[in-house]
């Protein structure tokens, strides 16, 4: 037979899913001759958990006697090792119109989904790495004592540290996405507007000497010194202070 000499493995199941064919190939993927197939199915050959997985998309596509492709299997060599397959298929009717099985290919997939698997763990572990690096920043920034606060374009708070936050008196959480106009009486935002302007408009860092009254109630002379806070391919994200 012509597909006697494809690298895939074409099959034919009747209505039970009983394997009737299978071609040559399936050694070469699964490690069975075809012989050992006929009379079984393929939830012979996958695993409990991927059988009920599988069961449950297969018997939605037999009710409705529709053509499937794409499908991918977790299958079990016949060494015990897992082997990734996508397998397609189409109807078989007889003359009469019934359904008497389906007649499918399966490809050999296990390297591209090893290698993708491969990608997600790598990706899950850079996550993971920057998660910890974000949250190492937030604890070197919360344990220095001088208040520090980023702004974006727009003059609202992306964040501060903890020294800020207790300046306020109110919590990171409350601070950020507000402006200075709803953090502070007017007299104070409109001073620190026109200080935050100049650093926005021409990138430039500036400094300048306020006082400032504390949470508290003490009323403090500041040093603030603000700088545009730029991405590395130049773009405005928006100032730091301290």
């Amino acid at each position: 037979m012509i597909i006697d000499n494809f690298h895939e493995w074409v099959w034919e199941v009747d209505t039970n899913a009983v394997y009737t064919y299978a071609s040559p190939q399936v050694e070469n993927i699964l490690g069975y001759k075809p012989e050992e197939l006929i009379g079984k199915t393929p939830f012979d050959f996958i695993s409990e958990t991927e059988a009920s997985r599988v069961g449950k998309v297969f018997s939605d596509i037999a009710a409705d006697e529709k053509p499937f492709s794409k499908l991918f299997n977790i299958c079990l060599h016949k060494d015990g090792h897992q082997v990734h397959t996508e397998t397609s298929g189409q109807p078989i009717y007889e003359s009469s119109g019934i359904l008497v099985g389906y007649r499918g290919i399966d490809f050999d997939r296990t390297e591209e989904s090893l290698r993708e698997q491969a990608l997600q763990t790598n990706a899950q572990t850079l996550e993971k790495a920057l998660d910890t690096q974000d949250q190492l920043l937030i604890n070197v920034i919360n344990s220095i004592p001088d208040m520090i606060f980023y702004k974006g374009p727009d003059y609202r708070y992306i964040g501060c540290n903890q020294a800020f936050s207790n300046f306020l008196g109110l919590p990171i959480e409350y601070i950020v996405g507000k402006s200075d106009f709803e953090l502070f009486p007017i007299e104070y935002a409109e001073l620190f507007r026109s200080k935050d302007t100049p650093v926005i408009q021409d990138l430039m860092t500036y400094s300048n000497n306020e006082w400032v009254d504390h949470a508290d109630g003490r009323r403090l002379y500041l040093l603030t010194k603000k700088s545009p806070l730029i991405e590395k391919n130049g773009q405005l994200l928006g100032m730091v202070g301290v």
